[in-house]
């Protein structure tokens, strides 16, 4: 995982894709090595495949929190505000309240329920008020 995460890192996306994978091979419910090439599927914005793959991983480990966080992000880019905010509540019951992803989080679910708040007060009648 630090040889893939290392060509992550220097930008290296094909051999980090190719060593994660081959950790895959070896070890096909390798949570970690999946959500990072699901990551990488993100980057070409193949949004549904990973989030079918975020699935995946979460049917491995229920509790990951890495691909709950991620799988959230994806949610939110496809529109998906309301399976996001679940992924994301999820997420924070695993992880220390004060932690910086924590409070990113928090911050997220704070910004889709404003838009969502706007959203439907957009959609009552003046009328109806």
């Amino acid at each position: 995982m630090k040889a893939a995460h290392a060509s992550l890192d220097a930008g290296d996306v094909q051999a980090a894709w190719d060593k994660y994978h081959q950790i895959l091979m070896t070890a096909p419910r390798h949570v970690g090595a999946l959500t990072h090439l699901v990551n990488i599927l993100m980057r070409g914005n193949q949004v549904d495949e990973a989030i079918r793959l975020y699935d995946r991983a979460l049917g491995f480990d229920a509790n990951y929190a890495h691909a709950l966080f991620d799988k959230g992000q994806a949610l939110k880019e496809k529109g998906d505000a309301k399976g996001a905010a679940e992924a994301w509540k999820r997420f924070l019951t695993l992880v220390p309240a004060d932690s910086d992803d924590a409070k990113k989080v928090k911050g997220w679910l704070a910004e889709l329920g404003r838009s969502g708040a706007a959203a439907k007060k957009k959609m009552v009648p003046e009328g109806d008020k």
